[in-house]
């Protein structure tokens, strides 16, 4: 029997967290190790992990569900429970005594070593010292825990990674941009599309293509009506297969790709 882990994933849909655990499962799965999911959508993994996954769902906007999931973390006999949730869910595993496994942090969001931005969630920063580990995707991240005192062996960065061609030398025939990650406003979509309102003035046939969903998806489509913004951002949706995608933005074109647009 291989050791056992238990990831957590609160997000409703597709997208980045996802993809990434999906990688992470098959893998270890591949190494001898007994992986579960607790996901808030089943149907996101079915089809793309390892048969040998245990996948169950949790209803994470329901307060009882949710403690009855943290409750049974104790009586499974994981070695580590990595949660890859948001900072709600993260208090209050975080908040649990008496654990009998290793509790993982993992933070994907594009946070910031500014007091301004640490402050308000001053109780998450202070209480991940509590966890083995805290993982983040960048360095920023990693800078936020060590400033709220997380001490330094306990932190790790890994990166977020994209398989891409090496570059080669363009024609420039038009400037494409394209996004890449949820439809929210801490992703910065919304800032984005008020840059090509902008850019267009300047340069109109500048486009950028944007691929995601999220929970505010609709106000993006109804921005981009309202500001005649139809031909300058167009929708993708959602893309289970990015680097498709960038090699479609790479021949003869200026391709930037953009993700967590941020002031």
């Amino acid at each position: 029997m291989g050791r056992r882990l238990i990831f957590i994933d609160d997000k409703p849909g597709y997208g980045g967290v996802s993809t990434c655990l999906i990688c992470l499962a098959n893998e270890l799965c591949k190494r001898g190790y007994e992986i579960t999911l607790i996901a808030a959508k089943k149907n996101v993994y079915e089809t793309r992990v390892d048969a040998l996954v245990q996948i169950e769902e949790c209803d994470f906007t329901d307060e009882k569900a949710v403690e009855r999931m943290i409750k049974s973390l104790n009586d499974r006999c994981a070695e580590i429970v990595n949660s890859h949730a948001d900072s709600g869910i993260q208090i209050r595993l975080l908040r649990q005594k008496n654990r009998t496994y290793q509790l993982y942090l993992t933070e994907h969001l594009a946070i910031f070593d500014d007091p301004e931005y640490i402050e308000p969630r001053k109780e998450y920063f202070s209480l991940a010292n509590q966890a083995e580990k805290v993982i983040t995707v960048s360095l920023a991240g990693r800078r936020a825990f060590q400033a709220a005192g997380v001490e330094y062996q306990k932190l790790a960065t890994v990166y977020n990674g994209v398989k891409a061609k090496p570059y080669r030398e363009r024609t420039y025939e038009e400037i494409r941009l394209m996004y890449a990650g949820r439809l929210t406003e801490t992703k910065g979509i919304f800032t984005l599309l008020k840059a090509m309102d902008l850019v267009r003035q300047q340069i109109p046939e500048a486009k950028v293509n944007i691929y995601g969903t999220g929970r505010q998806e609709q106000e993006v489509r109804d921005y981009i009506r309202e500001h005649h913004l139809e031909e300058q951002c167009i929708l993708k949706g959602f893309c289970d297969c990015m680097e498709k995608a960038y090699q479609e933005h790479d021949p003869g074109r200026r391709a930037v790709l953009l993700r967590s647009w941020r002031r």
